[in-house]
């Protein structure tokens, strides 16, 4: 009889489960339902139909889908299973040309494994896009792609967008030096509860995390190296997500850094640092906004941006948990940024190391730039002096308090006029007051 138990599998479960423990006679008529609806497809499979677009599609029968059928002859896939009820599937797509949106809005869909993506042997012809496959999947757990750096795929926008339980996914593109993947546009945005992220790819020009770990204890581990070989530059936005210790960022051939940390939860020991590295720059970046509002346990931030257009706002509200942050200002290189409004207001940062290594040459716009940052340390004010005098192409009123060091209550003078004479000399020398 169905409700038997009669089977203990290698989990220590035991099949058919005793339904009676939790009150019904028998295996619910749902369940049998979704068994013989399986047995059907599979009776019934023609290996004959390639095109299996929107075949199942708001199917709200469809629970299990049989995995000793032959799929390898489907060539479109498009929509295949989009907001049916299946819960778990493993298929076989090696021979398809088209796949995109395959699952999306199978809400009841907890694990997936796909095969043969992306396979540059097929037959039937090559398989490059399969953005939205998984998109609001808000049930699934676990999914194994088997992508590896020989698959043809080339864009995954939107591929776990609103997966709010996904776990963790890995993709190594570059093992052998070849590059696949152009496109991960929001391929984890709202991926709330990812806690391990790897993405290894040469070619990516884009990739999308936004909250990505951001309902996790401790974040996300992210392991990103892209964009070494991306031909027209690379942007990504990790926006709000959780950051766990021990992250790692090689943000390579970048063209844009607007808003890309923003709003994110740095988690870590106060020992340690926080260091993105953004190599190569396609061109000298927008850091607009790049790391403000961000919440920092680490005490120590060195990002390498070795190019920079502008950094409006760029660490805006930038909050340490301690009271001895210190941004590595040395590696930030400004020397050709015109507009540094903001750059530094409203943070708690102690120390900007090496920022008296900077000049500001280029600046026409230093509309507080370190507004309301009141932590900082006198070595720091010392050298923000030293900063100042080299801005030789901005045109405004050359004083602290067009910089935001604005009046006596919010910055006392006296923090600077505790500095050693010659440095304040040689400021007021250059044409700078306090008011």
């Amino acid at each position: 009889m169905p409700g038997k138990v009669n089977v203990m599998n290698s989990s220590g479960r035991v099949f058919p489960p005793d339904w009676t423990k939790i009150g019904y006679d028998d295996t619910p008529i749902s369940t049998l339902i979704g068994f013989d609806y399986a047995v059907s497809i599979k009776d019934n499979w023609d290996t004959s139909i390639v095109t299996h677009t929107e075949r199942y599609r708001d199917d709200k029968v469809l629970m299990y889908f049989p995995k000793n059928i032959d799929t390898t002859n489907i060539q479109t896939a498009d929509r295949m299973f989009q907001a049916s009820d299946l819960e778990y599937i493993d298929i076989d797509l090696s021979s398809a040309r088209t796949a995109t949106a395959v699952f999306t809005d199978c809400s009841n869909l907890r694990g997936a494994v796909i095969h043969g993506l992306g396979n540059p042997d097929a037959p039937a012809g090559t398989l490059n896009n399969i953005a939205n496959m998984f998109s609001n999947c808000r049930s699934l757990v676990d999914v194994d792609l088997n992508l590896t750096e020989y698959s043809t795929v080339l864009s995954a926008v939107n591929l776990f967008t609103d997966c709010w339980k996904l776990k963790e996914f890995e993709y190594n593109g570059t093992a052998a030096g070849i590059a696949r993947i152009s496109s991960l546009y929001n391929a984890f945005t709202n991926c709330y509860n990812l806690e391990k992220l790897k993405i290894y790819d040469a070619l990516c020009e884009w990739i999308g995390c936004y909250a990505a770990g951001s309902q996790t204890e401790d974040g996300c581990l992210f392991d990103i190296d892209i964009g070494r070989t991306s031909p027209n530059g690379t942007q990504g936005a990790f926006r709000k997500a959780k950051i766990a210790d021990n992250s790692a960022f090689h943000l390579r051939n970048f063209s844009n850094a607007q808003d890309i940390f923003r709003e994110v939860i740095i988690k870590g020991s106060s020992s340690g640092i926080f260091a993105p590295l953004f190599y190569d720059p396609y061109t000298a970046l927008n850091c607009s906004y790049t790391f403000a509002d961000a919440t920092c346990e680490k005490n120590n931030v060195e990002a390498l941006i070795p190019s920079i257009s502008n950094a409006n706002h760029m660490f805006d509200g930038f909050t340490f948990s301690t009271s001895a942050g210190k941004i590595q200002a040395g590696y930030l290189n400004i020397d050709n940024a015109t507009n540094l409004q903001n750059m530094f207001s409203n943070s708690n940062v102690r120390t900007l190391t090496g920022i008296a290594q900077r000049h500001i040459t280029a600046a026409t716009n230093l509309s507080n730039m370190f507004y309301n940052s009141l932590n900082l340390d006198n070595g720091t004010l010392s050298d923000i002096l030293t900063l100042l005098m080299t801005a030789s192409s901005y045109t405004g009123t050359k004083s602290l308090l067009a910089v935001g060091f604005t009046d006596s209550d919010v910055y006392p003078l006296s923090r600077f006029q505790s500095l050693p004479n010659n440095i304040w000399t040689t400021f007021t020398n250059a044409g700078w007051s306090y008011n």
